[in-house]
């Protein structure tokens, strides 16, 4: 099934909400309950969505919502990252950025006026309309001077973005979204795909070699993670093409291949060795090298620790996931700290390494596939189906924040640190901390969760606890602004990390650095 297709959808549910009206002594009192009742016809039209996209083949994760309150999570972060580079002075705020923003605004636009489709009948929009956001992206693309191949290409990517790529994931991987979650892949896919064509044009027509300036890292980062992120991505559209491809001496040839054409691409495209350059970042100073190392033994802990309960052959329980939590939390709160471009880089290799193991999986490619396999079905869990989803969403939540804004100044000054530990807060400490709790002191659970009063009480105060730390240390400011708004967000991720039946190692995240930026 197709999005240009329109599919039967079924009979429009009761969504009217009656108002209720209260006659008090002293005069009538009009009760219109209106977030209460806000909330009720959220829930109902979820359902009426979720119920058409399964009538319309598609299908979505069990046990969870439609997740509808996503869709505006990563064009909100986009564009609220944009304003406040603006209005600090916008000197250092690039012209990609600012374009893929706006693409992102006709993502969210294409986004809502798709799922309007899915809608009962007396409410759905007709089909021309999904045309308008990309003749808005259009038109704004070409008014901020982006040239018109790019921004034909950025308006058209605006609407058959989502209208294409939406439907091809759902299909290609069933049960393993829900529509929010499908949407903000979707949204992240289309992002890379512009900001990259963006770049890849500024740098091929103006002859600038990047390498030449070494305190542009964040620039010369940014090319290399786009370039080896596409390539990436084209090899597994290959892989999923032409299954002759996933024969084992062929699987590797492939591979080798896409590693060997990145280097050159990017060779090109940069004026110089990426890999020397690389080496060059990672041992620029005493502190960056240590930390690189540090982090290279943490990453073979978790391997060594997956290979003991492979050999175990018994099943992972919660506190033993949490350890790549509290891992991660190690390696990610250093890096945002002292080395953010490097861990933006690193973050960004290391998601492309998980989507070659999980292709080995996949694609029962030996040596690896058996180790794989045995891990996938010990530490999976209800949100991995047919992928393994969890390591991939824990390395996007935790490296999210670096990946949505640019660096600027590095290292991060206290007053902007915040935002960039959402990852290292919300999931790292207080999801950690709320299912350690939760399973071991738990006793009441919140009103339809499985999730428990306790381990809530948790998540907020060891989140709490870590931010006066790095105020006591000076890694953020004290002051009580600051304090107000850190503790405000910590409250609402904490009660959202309570209820949500969304993956929350990635909602979390956008949420409170949303709040917080």
């Amino acid at each position: 099934m197709t999005a240009s297709s329109s599919p039967p959808l079924p009979p429009p549910p009761q969504l009217s909400l009656s108002t209720e009206k209260t006659v008090t002594v002293r005069g009538v009192h009009r009760k219109t309950d209106s977030s209460m009742g806000l909330a009720e016809k959220y829930v109902n039209i979820c359902k009426t969505v979720r119920i058409s996209f399964k009538n319309c083949g598609y299908d979505l994760r069990p046990r969870a919502g439609a997740g509808l309150w996503l869709v505006p999570l990563v064009p909100t972060a986009l564009l609220l990252a944009t304003v406040k580079q603006i209005l600090r002075g916008g000197e250092k705020l690039s012209h990609a950025y600012f374009a893929t923003t706006i693409v992102s605004c006709g993502l969210l636009m294409t986004t809502i006026l798709y799922i309007l489709r899915f809608m009962p009948r007396g409410h759905r929009i007709e089909n021309y309309y999904l045309g308008l956001p990309a003749i808005a992206t259009l038109v704004v693309l070409l008014f901020t001077q982006n040239g018109f191949i790019l921004s034909l290409f950025g308006g058209l990517l605006s609407s058959y973005g989502v209208l294409s790529g939406l439907p091809t994931l759902l299909t290609l991987a069933p049960s393993c979204f829900s529509i929010g979650e499908a949407v903000i892949v979707v949204h992240g896919l289309v992002i890379l795909l512009y900001s990259s064509a963006v770049n890849f044009s500024h740098l091929a027509f103006s002859h600038i070699s990047l390498l030449g300036g070494m305190e542009m890292t964040y620039d010369v980062a940014t090319v290399i993670v786009q370039v080896g992120m596409l390539c990436v991505f084209a090899t597994l559209l290959a892989l999923y093409v032409s299954p002759i491809l996933r024969i084992p001496p062929l699987f590797y040839m492939v591979w080798g291949g896409a590693a060997v054409t990145t280097v050159v691409v990017l060779h090109g495209l940069l004026g110089g060795s990426p890999l020397l350059w690389i080496m060059m970042m990672v041992t620029r100073d005493h502190v960056t090298l240590h930390l690189f190392l540090w982090w290279a033994l943490f990453c073979l802990v978790g391997v060594l620790f997956v290979i003991w309960q492979v050999n175990r052959n018994q099943k992972a329980t919660t506190s033993q996931r949490k350890i790549f939590h509290i891992l991660a939390v190690f390696v990610f709160a250093s890096g945002i700290v002292w080395a953010p471009d490097i861990l933006y880089l690193g973050s960004a290799v290391c998601f492309a390494i998980f989507l070659v193991v999980e292709a080995v999986r996949l694609y029962s490619v030996p040596p690896l596939s058996f180790i794989l396999s045995h891990g996938f079905i010990l530490y999976g869990d209800e949100k991995d189906t047919l992928f393994s989803l969890t390591p991939l969403y824990l390395l996007a939540g935790l490296a999210a924040p670096l990946w949505l804004t640019p660096l600027n100044t590095i290292p991060i000054p206290p007053s902007q640190l915040l935002p960039y530990l959402s990852g290292v807060l919300t999931i790292g400490i207080g999801d950690t901390a709320a299912s350690y709790v939760g399973s071991k002191y738990g006793r009441r659970k919140w009103k339809g969760s499985n999730r428990t009063i306790e381990g809530t009480i948790a998540c907020f105060l060891s989140q709490a606890v870590f931010v006066l730390l790095g105020a006591v240390f000076g890694l953020l400011t004290g002051d009580v602004l600051s304090f107000m708004k850190a503790f405000g967000a910590i409250a609402i991720t904490s009660l959202i990390e309570a209820k949500t039946s969304q993956v929350d190692n990635v909602v979390l995240p956008l949420i409170f650095y949303i709040m917080t930026y």
